[in-house]
């Protein structure tokens, strides 16, 4: 079926190329914009709408249906769960007056759904040519996978094809339609759902056991396995064979151009990282009938005690990190210094804005904690503020324009709210009340155009 120029309805969106498959049945589109580029690339999913169903009806539920069913659940996924207040790494929906969820009907009278989101430009392992940067992209993807469990939800579907990077340099999750909630409401695990990629599954799940975090991040090393070897031990081997060569991938065997550590390095981080729920509690014996208590002892003699041994300083979370990844390539590649280089203890977190252009151009905001924007010459010192404060000579900021709070988690970003300021705050070209912000983003304040930097 080919969509190329379907008009997408009470929307500036006009299908143009066939990008891939994906989960739906008809494919996934690049889009072009009729009113004029925002500066964001936008594609879109199809799938052929299924008729309405009967009441009550028990039938089996068709292939159209899956499908479909499965953009309305990313959709709602993207739009609640998933949106950008949440920190979850994901691409971005545009605005909702542009419609991204809905139905369209082609020249030859069939009804499509549609989803429209970000294009992520480039593959996982764009630009990683040794073990030490694969795996060190791996860890961002490790990193994006613990934002997805902090809202409840496991992607269950992790593989290469599910994960891409933005133009920032940024690792993106893909593909939602299989993702789920990995407790229910009363906090237990729920029943195996069977969906995602055999391949990927972690051993539990390909066993019967429903899918957890450290279910996903094993699926990660397998990933990173597959890309510096070029295939998994287990390709082209039946179910069963699978099973069994996944247990003796479990106890280190694995391809040659690979790091002998990657598997102990991929159960750690599943321990770290990885928070499953906790099993459902076995039922308590009856109890047996207490004993006479029996008379108590003399006393005996405190013996006198022994000066405390001072404990030896623990070393800090950066250099623990740095130290454990090291150590996993020692044995065959020694180039993950290149990969750790930046890892830096001494100085504290914090981002760079720096205006590009405006009143303000080549000024430096260094943002640590929360940050208060004001227009020239900006309130009276005062050293019991728990914020700092930054002025712009800019007519057209507000006395109190905007604050911007450092949020420190593994990967620093930005906080931006609006304080009611006349002209507006802007984020990448579009006006926002809150926004996140990354390294590489934009924002506008009053006619000053900043960057958020990590210098």
């Amino acid at each position: 079926m080919n969509l190329k120029g379907l008009q997408l309805p009470s929307s500036p969106f006009v299908v143009d190329k066939l990008l891939g498959t994906g989960a739906c049945s008809v494919g996934v589109y690049s889009l072009k914009r009729t009113d004029g580029s925002d500066g964001t690339c936008w594609c879109a999913k199809f799938a052929i709408e299924p008729p309405p169903r009967k009441k009550g009806s028990k039938k089996k539920r068709t292939e159209e249906e899956r499908f479909a069913d499965l953009i309305f659940h990313e959709y709602q996924l993207y739009s609640g769960t998933l949106n950008n207040g949440r920190g979850v790494w994901c691409p971005d929906l545009p605005d909702i007056r542009l419609k991204p969820f809905g139905t369209v009907t082609t020249s030859s009278n069939i009804t499509l759904r549609y989803l429209v989101l970000e294009q992520v430009p480039h593959p996982l392992y764009h630009g990683c040519k040794t073990p030490a940067q694969i795996i060190s992209r791996t860890s961002q993807v490790v990193d994006a996978l613990s934002s997805l469990h902090s809202t409840g939800l496991v992607m269950v579907d992790v593989k290469q094809d599910n994960c891409r990077v933005d133009a920032r340099g940024n690792v993106r999750l893909l593909d939602f339609g299989c993702a789920e909630r990995h407790r229910t409401v009363s906090g237990n695990p729920r029943t195996a759902s069977g969906g995602g990629t055999p391949s990927y599954w972690s051993r539990a799940v390909s066993e019967g056991s429903p899918c957890n975090p450290e279910d996903d991040i094993e699926s990660c090393v397998y990933m990173c396995h597959e890309e510096i070897d070029g295939s998994l031990p287990w390709d082209d081997l039946d179910e069963n064979d699978m099973k069994v060569s996944k247990r003796d991938f479990a106890m280190g065997e694995v391809g040659e151009d690979v790091p002998k550590g990657l598997v102990a390095w991929g159960k750690q981080v599943g321990k770290s990282k990885g928070r499953s729920p906790k099993r459902a509690a076995s039922p308590k014996k009856a109890a047996s009938p207490k004993k006479a208590a029996t008379p108590k002892k003399a006393a005996t003699p405190k013996k006198a005690a022994t000066p405390k041994r001072k404990s030896p300083k623990k070393s800090s979370p950066a250099k623990r990190k740095k130290q454990e990844v090291i150590e996993l390539l020692s044995s065959s590649d020694e180039e993950m210094e290149d990969a750790s280089d930046d890892e830096e203890d001494d100085v504290p977190p914090h981002l760079t804005l720096v205006v590009e252009s405006g009143p303000d151009s080549g000024a430096s905001i260094v943002v640590s904690s929360k940050t208060v924007v004001h227009r020239h010459p900006g309130p009276k010192a005062n050293s019991r503020a728990k914020h700092t404060v930054a002025t712009l000579h800019d007519s057209e900021c507000s006395t109190k324009h905007c604050t911007i709070t450092l949020k420190a988690g593994r990967v620093l970003s930005l906080e931006v709210k609006d304080e009611d300021s006349t002209n507006g705050t802007f984020v990448n070209g579009k006006k926002v009340a809150k926004k996140m912000c990354f390294v590489g983003d934009a924002v506008r304040i009053g006619s000053n155009v900043i960057r958020v930097t990590s210098a």
